[in-house]
């Protein structure tokens, strides 16, 4: 139990460090597949799978700490300028 909340407070630690430097740490679900589509008259969508994950973004001058981003798994997203982490990767 103490782990873990050492772990807590070790890691709200970084994130206020991440946030004082203007870099944003936030927990973002995206979109990966949506299949199995089925529409109704007028072109509404009546069924569909989607498939989303959950994933661990920084985003704002990263650049300071690109490497630090990399060594702990992080990858960078051109699309939506971030770098993530999957979130069963924590």
């Amino acid at each position: 139990m103490k782990k873990e909340i050492k772990g807590l407070i070790r890691q709200q630690r970084m994130v206020n460090r991440l946030e004082e430097n203007g870099i944003t740490v936030r927990l973002q679900k995206r979109v990966v597949s949506v299949t199995g589509c089925r529409w109704i008259w007028g072109g509404h969508l009546a069924d569909a799978t989607v498939k989303s994950r959950t994933r661990l973004e920084i985003q704002g001058n990263t650049f300071p700490v690109k490497e630090i981003a990399k060594h702990y798994g992080f990858k960078f997203d051109p699309v939506h300028s971030v770098w993530y982490r999957d979130h069963r990767n924590f």
